[in-house]
């Protein structure tokens, strides 16, 4: 499995508009390469806690606020998907 990844891997940085005509169905009009490194985020939660009820478990996660934020939906995603790689 690991040779399949690196051959797809090294065809798609070798072959960007190839790979996204064949991944796609179509080739873009535009597409802007991105840094592979994705920086790690020292996020902070307002609360997090594991429960248990009626035999299953799950995070409750509120965040408090006072005011509308526009960026909250975004930060929700970030924190559901750290929660959830580290508590799983």
């Amino acid at each position: 499995m690991g040779e399949y990844d690196l051959t797809v891997k090294h065809f798609a940085d070798r072959h960007p508009a190839d790979y996204l005509a064949l991944v796609l169905g179509q080739e873009p009009t535009w597409f802007q390469r991105l840094p592979k490194e994705l920086p790690a985020l020292e996020m902070r939660v307002d609360f997090a806690v594991m429960v248990e009820m009626e035999g299953e478990r799950f995070l409750p996660h509120p965040e408090f606020q006072t005011r509308y934020d526009a960026e909250m939906p975004w930060r929700m995603l970030r924190y559901h998907v750290g929660l959830h790689a580290q508590h799983r």
